[in-house]
């Protein structure tokens, strides 16, 4: 499968576009066949290493990595004890991995959406969504 990588911190100039082997879903994960993905801030800030430095008290970013955090597309494998149907489409969030052609993304931060769903318009919001969702139940 083809995958955006970075094997160190920088600029757009150190995504590199490449092979990599099919990911395999473990219990509670789907293997999500990705038609959109989202962009975000975090996805750049862990790109530059900001996010590796002790000040910024956020790390966990192990190079190389596939970064990217909200992918929208299709099942096309699920883990044991998953519920979600192959060939459901789906939106959902991750640690990392969604620049790839497939994702594998936990099920429980995963959501199915009717197949007529706009799969371009769910990944592009998907992380300001749950922000958004989290903020209002602090409140």
């Amino acid at each position: 499968m083809k995958a955006i990588q970075y094997e160190r911190f920088g600029g757009p100039e150190v995504l590199e576009y490449l092979d990599l082997p099919n990911p395999t879903p473990g219990p509670r994960q789907l293997l999500i066949e990705t038609v959109a993905i989202g962009v975000n801030f975090p996805d750049i800030r862990e790109r530059l290493g900001v996010y590796n430095n002790a000040e910024t008290r956020v790390g966990g970013v192990q190079l190389p990595q596939v970064g990217g955090l909200a992918v929208a597309g299709t099942v096309v494998a699920a883990g044991p004890q998953t519920s979600v149907q192959v060939s459901r489409k789906v939106v959902a969030l991750m640690k990392r991995g969604a620049y790839a052609q497939l994702a594998v993304a936990e099920e429980p931060l995963s959501a199915v959406v009717d197949d007529d769903a706009d799969l371009v318009t769910l990944a592009g919001f998907a992380a300001q969504a749950a922000c958004a969702h989290l903020l209002l139940q602090a409140s």
